[in-house]
């Protein structure tokens, strides 16, 4: 600074202001080239996330497996307890009036905590796969735009969002553990069929399974593994497997999971299978807090099974009804 001064006595103050004016015309310039290209890579990586949210891969049919495998979601054999048996989903917005505003049994309104999304993380391992005996099929659903299900493979999490003042499904209404393929599950976006089971059987393999919402084709949601129709043999290491890839390609959950997914979410209802990532601050969040009931070292005794869910079936068949 001092040898500009020095400089400036030395010549005339015309000709120093002028180089000054010069000077500070090549900063602006050079400011505003760095503006802008700082702005392209922003727009750049946005305009990559979109093309990519918005592309989705169809969901294909598993293969058929052995009997080992103890998954296979084939037509199950069921003694009177299931829906209609096509595979394909209705059209969305069909169903009881997708434009009717429902009271269902989601979150309170203001923040929920997190056992209102998880109420599982409070059930005793009887309710989690036990049986409470009712076998009739839903007398209706809500429309099937009422939720969306999205299926996070990376942290084994099923999530159901709800519609936001906008109408997009920014609102969480019930988070799940699960466990996915263990060979891996094609992603996409699809819409759920029509076909439901009360308690069915794997007609290829010894085995059984309650609650079945058929995803797509072989594909369904439904709960851990039992070796007979009854909730008294549930197979130990399908309960234990839960968080992790553990069937054939099926989405495996808690009874009171399944059993939600079973009545809540109609046929049509679109599901996305992602894969997932580590870097998903949510979805870590969710798994971090997502810890259910371990289980017993005996055979649990399941003759008078706990309902301690946030919601009712008899509640929701009002709700339903006050919406016709």
């Amino acid at each position: 600074m001092e040898g500009m001064l020095l400089h400036l006595k030395g010549g005339s103050l015309k000709s120093h202001m002028k180089r000054i004016r010069i000077i500070g015309m090549v900063l602006v310039a050079l400011a505003a080239l760095l503006f802008i290209s700082c702005q392209k890579p922003a727009d750049a990586e946005y305009t990559e996330r979109s093309v990519n949210t918005e592309a989705s891969a169809p969901v294909k049919e598993t293969d058929d497996v052995t009997a080992e495998e103890k998954d296979v979601p084939a037509e199950p054999d069921i003694q009177g307890n299931t829906e209609d048996s096509g595979d394909s989903a209705q059209e969305e917005g069909s169903g009881t009036g997708a434009e009717e505003e429902l009271v269902l049994n989601g979150p309170e309104q203001g923040v929920p905590m997190f056992e209102d999304l998880a109420p599982t993380v409070n059930m005793s391992f009887e309710e989690l796969i036990g049986d409470n005996k009712v076998y009739d099929s839903p007398k209706s659903y809500p429309p099937s735009d009422t939720y969306r299900i999205t299926v996070d493979l990376y942290h084994q999490i099923v999530a159901v969002y709800s519609k936001d003042d906008k109408g997009e499904y920014t609102v969480p209404v019930r988070y799940m553990i699960c466990s996915s393929g263990r060979n891996g599950n094609s992603t996409g976006i699809i819409k759920m069929g029509q076909h439901r089971v009360r308690f069915g059987e794997f007609k290829s393999a010894d085995c059984y399974g309650q609650y079945w919402s058929n995803i797509t084709g072989r594909i369904y949601f439904h709960t851990i593994l039992y070796s007979k129709r009854t909730a008294t043999s549930y197979i130990k290491s399908a309960y234990n497997a839960l968080g992790t890839r553990a069937s054939h390609g099926c989405i495996r959950l808690t009874v009171p999971d399944a059993r939600w997914i079973w009545y809540h979410c109609a046929p049509g209802t679109v599901v996305e299978i992602r894969n997932g990532s580590a870097d998903d601050l949510e979805f870590n969040e969710i798994k971090e807090k997502l810890k259910i009931a371990k289980m017993p070292e005996g055979r649990a005794d399941l003759e008078n099974i706990p309902w301690t869910d946030n919601w009712t079936i008899e509640e929701l068949e009002k709700s339903l009804v006050r919406n016709d």
